[in-house]
């Protein structure tokens, strides 16, 4: 089979889909899962020969009709930003049961009650882990670091907003902007870990402020390690940490 090149993948998961199809809410969503598995599924099962997302209307294609299921049927229990979680949960199982052996990788492992079910379990693990960040139990590297990640992500994201914005804060123009801060952190410009983080949010935001916000911030707080601070530090050195 000729391999593809990675033009045609970039092609395949550009988010232009979107508005050249008229995607509605849940199959933006949707999509935005299946990119998300095409990329999860070829780290975690780097030598299995994945199909693609299909080439043209991305709603015709397999992985696609899998993953609108999966966010029609989790609509309100599992989290946004939580969905690259569930998919490691799914292919990490996978991978542990195969113990080397040949498997079947399809999108199908995504829903189902047993998809539920090594979610669920799965999860319990994870938030063991986070929770605990020195703890000395073995567990697969891409469950102890997915939360890591997540941060490093995060705080990236928001360093480059800042830059895009030109905005930089200190005690008075970090409360000056306290409303917008929270507005932005609503609508995803600012990571909820830098909002944990950040000397100045804690100095200025009050608990009624962190009830505005729509995540849960003991969450979040659970996956900041030494190694996130120094991420930290780097982004944002005028904020002593």
């Amino acid at each position: 089979m000729k391999k593809k090149s990675k033009k045609t993948e970039e092609n395949e998961l550009s988010l232009e889909a979107i508005s050249q199809y008229k995607m509605d809410d849940l199959e933006s969503k949707a999509y935005k899962i299946a990119i998300k598995w095409v990329q999860i599924s070829k780290k975690i099962f780097p030598n299995y020969n994945h199909t693609g997302i299909k080439k043209g209307d991305p709603r015709k294609s397999l992985i696609f009709k899998f993953c609108y299921k999966l966010a029609r049927e989790t609509a309100g229990l599992i989290a946004e930003d939580e969905y690259e979680l569930y998919i490691r949960s799914q292919l990490d199982v996978i991978k542990h049961i195969s113990n080397g052996n040949p498997v079947l990788v399809t999108p199908a492992c995504l829903v189902g009650d047993k998809a539920w079910f090594r979610w669920k379990l799965w999860k319990r693990k994870y938030d063991k882990i986070v929770t605990k960040p020195t703890s000395k139990v073995e567990v697969p590297q891409s469950i102890n670091k997915t939360g890591f990640y997540k941060a490093f992500a995060g705080l990236e994201q928001t360093k480059e907003f800042f830059n895009k914005n030109s905005l930089s804060f200190n005690l008075t123009t970090f409360k000056e902007k306290k409303s917008d801060i929270i507005r932005w952190t609503n609508l995803n410009k600012i990571s909820p870990y830098y909002i944990c983080i950040s000397p100045l949010a804690k100095s200025i935001l009050q608990k009624e402020d962190y009830a505005r916000m729509n995540f849960d911030i003991s969450v979040y707080s659970s996956c900041i390690n030494e190694e996130v601070l120094n991420k930290f530090r780097e982004l944002f050195p005028e904020e002593k940490v």
